[in-house]
């Protein structure tokens, strides 16, 4: 798919959630979208943060308009 290049390495439930953080979706909003708790998106945030060595939301979406 086009979008591999962007979501590398993530799984797609992750790659899931780094669209919508990335189109300004806060974990409760992504939570009620994907019909998951909240908490389970805050940890899915944090490894899609750690595989794609960034360490904020600012670098996430950086990241996602480079590629």
């Amino acid at each position: 798919s086009s979008n591999e290049s962007l979501e590398e390495g993530l799984t797609k439930r992750q790659a899931e959630i780094a669209e919508l953080l990335k189109q300004g979706k806060k974990t409760s909003e992504i939570a009620d979208i994907l019909n998951i708790k909240p908490s389970t998106v805050s940890s899915l945030k944090f490894t899609i943060f750690k595989k794609l060595n960034v360490s904020n939301l600012v670098e996430l979406i950086q990241l996602k308009e480079i590629a």
